[in-house]
Formats: structure tokens, C-alpha cells, sequence
């Protein structure tokens, strides 16, 4: 039991260490869209629909009930985080992706939210675009975390055994980016 306390402060120390000292863009999260995928409202009005760099969470039109089952999990627990929030988007080199979405890390006062969703076992680390190489660690870290001590959707066994490719079907792309 202390060393899951040591690891989530450890983690959460990282976190507060990389956050960003600067605000790219404030907004509040209006819509979940999935467990990867929301919806922000800025200031001025303007509507974008932002994919979270670094994390792939289970589809919600899978054929298969048991991963649509996870995939809602997955958007209510990122709904739970991150709905109604104040927001700061920070952005990777790669602003946006071939759907027209904002690809952003979304972070609510000092926690990112890509992190968490990664760390509470809700989302996978998604490394197959890079982004910053401090992040790519911190959220393989939270990955593995979460695996271990089998949290959230690490809990269900078909998610848990099966590898991104057989799980998330990475052989189709379109499946995994779309995220809708």
C-alpha cells in the first residue's frame, strides 16, 4: 500500500513538474465525444472538437459489446474528469490531425488529463505518433502503472490480454484516429 502512495505521488510530482508555465488557450470541455475525444468552447465562442495527444481509448462502435461496455466506461470516466472544466490546451508540434480535430494536452489547473485517464486505467499510452519525449515517458509509465495494479479497464480481462493491435485494431487507422 505505500508503494502505490509513493508511485502516485511520484507521479503526480512529474506531472506538476512538466505542466506547462504557460496558457496556450483556456476553454471550457462542453461535450465528451469518447474516452479520447472532447468538445472545448472558448472565450470568443468558438467550438473545437479536440482529439488528446498520447492516449487511445476503446471505441464506442465497435462491433463487439464487450469493447463498446469499455468504451463507455471510458468516456464516463473522462466525462467525470474533464465535463464543465475550466481548461488549458498545450500543443505538440502537430496541431491538428487529417479529421480537422485540435490535437491538444488538456490540463485542468496542475494534472493533464491525457495522463490521468492513462494513469487511472481508463485510456492507453498511444506512442505510435511521437510527441514530447518527457510525456511519451510519464504516460508509459501510467500505463504500466495502471496495468500492474489493474486498474479501470485494466480490470476486464479482454482488455488487459489483448495487445493495441488486437484490442484497438491499429491495422485500421482510420478506427483508432477517427475516434468516434
Amino acid at each position: 500500500m505505500k508503494s502505490i502512495a509513493c508511485l502516485l505521488a511520484a507521479l503526480f510530482f512529474i506531472t506538476v513538474l512538466v505542466a506547462p508555465s504557460w496558457s496556450d488557450d483556456k476553454a471550457t470541455v462542453t461535450s465528451i465525444i469518447d474516452g479520447d475525444t472532447v468538445e472545448v468552447t472558448f472565450a470568443d465562442g468558438a467550438v473545437k472538437k479536440v482529439r488528446l495527444i498520447g492516449i487511445n481509448a476503446p471505441e464506442l462502435f465497435e462491433p463487439e459489446k464487450n469493447a463498446r461496455v469499455l468504451a463507455q466506461a471510458s468516456k464516463k470516466h473522462l466525462s467525470e474528469l474533464a465535463l464543465n472544466a475550466q481548461v488549458e490546451l498545450a500543443y505538440d508540434e502537430t496541431k491538428s490531425d487529417m479529421y480537422g480535430r485540435t490535437l491538444a494536452f488538456l490540463w485542468k489547473g496542475s494534472v493533464m488529463i491525457n495522463e490521468q485517464m492513462i494513469g487511472e486505467g481508463y485510456a492507453r499510452a498511444y506512442l505510435k505518433f511521437p510527441f514530447q519525449n518527457c510525456y511519451m515517458e510519464v504516460f508509459q509509465k501510467a500505463e504500466n502503472f495502471a496495468k500492474t495494479r489493474r486498474l479501470g479497464l485494466w480490470s476486464n480481462a479482454a482488455f488487459a490480454t489483448a495487445g493495441d493491435k488486437e484490442y484497438l485494431h491499429q491495422t485500421s487507422p482510420s478506427t483508432i484516429i477517427q475516434g468516434k
